[in-house]
């Protein structure tokens, strides 16, 4: 059977509902009103923890010693009601023919809440986050091991929104599909949106 690891945010709804942008909003509250950072300083540390660890989580772990379950908690925190139940989506989803797999950075709690405004939730087999990952963010290879341990599969495909996590899968040699872009050298495909997936090429 052919497995699908597919993202969830940004990649399964589309970014202008703003719920990812509100996500990063609460990561930048957390680090000034927990660890007393300047404002100013966020954004730069934040892009040297994800190149140094892989994610602002991880840095956070490994330089504070927060607790990542609060941490997820506080970041996840955020309404969803921008997001709206897609037929379209939906009915996608149904002509997959394979063992479907939401793989995420996010906590399964966040997954639940936006597959079930999406109402897609009985379109999925099961959720790989971010701690069943040990807080190992993608585009690690961590994950994508652990992921395989636990979904063996003589096939997989992986849908994300974020090239750097196909280039991660291609190096397991999945076939990738990157979504929100039309042009990419580094994946099999690129489409606008989940939907305009060819049926034919999964």
């Amino acid at each position: 059977m052919k497995t699908f690891l597919i993202d969830l945010d940004k990649t399964l709804y589309k970014p202008q509902t703003g719920i990812f942008d509100h996500i990063n909003k609460n990561i930048k509250k957390f680090m000034m009103q927990y660890l007393n950072m300047e404002e100013k300083f966020i954004e730069n540390l934040r892009s040297f923890y994800v190149k140094t660890y892989g994610s602002t989580l991880m840095g956070l772990i490994k330089n504070y010693n927060i607790d990542p379950y609060f941490f997820l908690e506080f970041a996840h925190n955020v309404d969803l009601s921008s997001i709206k139940p897609n037929n379209n989506l939906k009915e996608k989803l149904k002509k997959i023919n394979g063992k479907k797999i939401i793989f995420t950075s996010a906590p399964k709690k966040h997954a639940l809440n936006v597959l079930e405004r999406l109402e897609i939730l009985s379109e999925f087999n099961d959720i790989f986050d971010i701690i069943e990952a040990d807080f190992i963010a993608k585009p690690n290879k961590e994950p994508y091991i652990k992921i395989i341990k636990k979904f063996p599969s003589l096939f997989y495909t992986m849908i994300d929104d974020m090239e750097q996590n196909l280039i991660t899968a291609k190096m397991f040699k999945f076939k990738t599909v990157l979504v929100n872009t039309k042009k990419s050298d580094c994946v099999d495909l690129c489409v606008e949106s989940f939907e305009e997936i060819p049926i034919e090429f999964l």
